[in-house]
């Protein structure tokens, strides 16, 4: 078992469960499967809100097919089915058929509110969800210097294990094809046009296996590189696109190839601060 040490941060994207589902008496009876499909589409929305998906009124439409929750939660159809229902009929989603065999666009109600009492919050999970929170935003806040000691402590006892067979040489290339391919199926890429999608493709692999990375004035190694590759999604992607649509028309682009991995592997970080300022904006917590 590979287990965390004290110097190594957390590098995993996460599903924001909303502790309301939990407290407040409204939603307590749904089942953990409900309360995990709709933290799924709340993050999904993310997505959405990148790509302006809005209907005449300005509400955020979404799609998440039943299918893709089934495959996603290892679930059949019937709880899928089931959770749905229950979540439509307490008003945390709404759902519009498109016809023609497309799939239903799907709202998201908002959670009623309710003042917490402090007997309502169970203390441990509070404070270990704040860690897990400083822990992950300490990964974008590191100092570079601190990231490059660590990192090169791992490289080193890597590379010395690299040299005791050749067995290893297979095995570390069967586990990295594992990786990259993990990495893309997070990405979703059947979501982007198949010009988007050979441009993406591309350039995940250049990322994944250069050796030191060129991004702006900074090289930086395999090890961190791939670190933070862990954590790229189709919603970092769509932002990364986003970026590049609403450049100056006057900037000048020497070379295509290395702009768009610049442009990409710099989404990562930019993408939740974005994100954690618009939440703040939107619901007033900033």
């Amino acid at each position: 078992m590979n287990l965390y040490k004290i110097n190594e941060t957390l590098q995993h994207s996460y599903y924001q469960m909303p502790q309301e589902l939990f407290c407040n008496e409204k939603y307590k009876k749904l089942s953990i499967e409900e309360k995990v499909i709709y933290s799924f589409l709340l993050n999904r929305m993310n997505l959405s809100r990148i790509n302006k998906w809005t209907n005449g009124n300005g509400e955020i439409y979404l799609i998440y097919t039943r299918k893709e929750i089934q495959s996603k939660l290892n679930l059949s159809d019937k709880p899928v089915t089931r959770a749905f229902k229950e979540l439509r009929e307490i008003n945390l989603i709404k759902e519009e058929k498109q016809g023609f065999g497309k799939p239903n666009l799907i709202y998201i109600g908002k959670i009623e509110q309710k003042e917490l009492q402090i007997n309502d919050i169970d203390t441990d999970d509070y404070t270990e969800n704040v860690l897990a929170d400083n822990r992950e935003k300490e990964d974008y806040c590191v100092e570079e210097n601190t990231i490059q000691e660590t990192e090169n402590l791992r490289t080193n006892k890597k590379d010395n294990k690299k040299h005791k067979n050749n067995n290893i040489y297979v095995s570390q290339s069967e586990r990295e094809t594992k990786n990259l391919e993990d990495i893309k199926q997070k990405c979703e890429l059947y979501l982007f046009k198949e010009s988007q999608r050979n441009i993406i493709e591309n350039i995940l692999d250049i990322i994944f296996y250069s050796d030191n990375l060129k991004v702006g004035q900074a090289v930086l190694p395999q090890e961190i590189v791939r670190s933070r590759m862990q954590i790229l999604n189709a919603s970092i992607i769509f932002y990364a696109f986003d970026k590049l649509n609403n450049l100056k028309p006057d900037i000048h682009i020497h070379n295509s190839t290395n702009f768009m991995i610049s442009c990409l592997y710099n989404a990562i970080t930019e993408y939740y601060s974005d994100s954690d300022l618009q939440f703040r904006i939107d619901y007033g917590s900033g």
